[in-house]
């Protein structure tokens, strides 16, 4: 009781950081007029600096299993299927949940149990066919299908200790306190930076387990076998 008590805090604790985080970005990109600024700031006025927390839309869920949240720092509601999600939301997942977003390049990010992942900056001009996506992963498993983004190296997944660069690649992972753990499912590229030094992942079943972030990484990544693997994707799938 007393262990998961801790991990209850530990995931309020990272939330209230990224919800943070995520605010002072919005004001940011407004007061500079960055990418990403709402279309309500262009009046200038401190209410509309402020007041639209959430940003562009990213995508939208696909799945849900159990229930899905979309929190700001001022406003926290439930997803369903269809419904979409935007940029500088903190997606959530509960006890025994899953959820399948699409963003709105292709990408298919699917998340387990207690997953607590912030969309911090989705930009996608489909007329282009080019854009960037930046996530953070604060807790739980995930697995994340690359889209057009992610086929360019433009997208970039952040968890608390670790950086991970994305191109064109199926991988999982699963975040918890000072430990990640990742592997390439399919071809392409991860390569993740921490610390203590940087790895990549360029073929199927490469993984990797950090659990000292200021550790040197290894030179060469782990061979996981199909039992491991199948423990991994078993922690993103939805009940039968």
């Amino acid at each position: 009781m007393r262990d998961t008590r801790w991990k209850a805090r530990l995931r309020a604790s990272a939330v209230a950081s990224a919800l943070a985080a995520l605010v002072a970005g919005a004001v940011g990109a407004v007061g500079t007029g960055g990418f990403g600024a709402p279309a309500a700031a262009q009046d200038g006025t401190h209410t509309a600096a402020v007041e639209p927390l959430r940003g562009e839309r990213a995508g939208a869920a696909r799945r849900v299993h159990r229930a899905l949240t979309a929190e700001t720092l001022t406003a926290r509601r439930s997803v369903s299927a269809a419904e979409p999600v935007f940029a500088r939301e903190i997606l959530k997942t509960g006890a025994d949940g899953r959820a399948v977003i699409e963003l709105d390049d292709g990408a298919v990010l699917t998340l387990g149990e207690d997953a607590v992942v912030a969309i911090d900056r989705m930009v996608w001009d489909p007329s282009a066919r080019d854009g960037l996506a930046a996530l953070t992963v604060l807790h739980g498993a995930f697995r994340m299908v690359s889209g057009e983004l992610g086929a360019k190296g433009r997208v970039r997944v952040e968890t608390p200790i670790a950086t991970i660069g994305v191109r064109g690649t199926d991988f999982w992972g699963y975040q918890e306190g000072g430990s990640l753990s990742v592997v390439l499912l399919d071809d392409g590229r991860v390569e993740i930076e921490t610390a203590g030094g940087r790895i990549v992942l360029d073929e199927p079943r490469d993984g990797v387990t950090i659990t000292d972030p200021a550790a040197p990484l290894p030179a060469t990544p782990q061979r996981w076998g199909e039992r491991r693997i199948a423990a991994a994707v078993e922690t993103i799938a939805f009940p039968q």
